[in-house]
């Protein structure tokens, strides 16, 4: 990563987000929600154009060469039987 950003909201919450540039052009941000007991709540990758445009990629969409924007959240399993 290129460029690291922390933010410590009043309840406590941690915000951090790392940047990297992109491979052709534009950047990478990966951004990360910690709550106060240290939990890991939230993660979304999201990538920018050269004019620091958001990318928008349609859900299930092929990937191209110069971003990968994905949104995760953390999620049950609820196997089949």
């Amino acid at each position: 990563m290129q460029r690291i950003n922390i933010k410590i909201n009043d309840d406590g919450v941690v915000r951090v987000s790392c940047e990297r540039s992109g491979r052709v052009e534009g950047f990478q941000r990966m951004s990360f929600e910690i709550s106060v007991t240290g939990e890991k709540t939230k993660v979304v990758q999201t990538a920018f154009d050269k004019e620091n445009r958001l990318v928008r990629q349609k859900p299930g969409a092929s990937k191209n060469n110069l971003f990968d924007v994905k949104k995760y959240k953390v999620r049950k399993c609820n196997p089949k039987t």
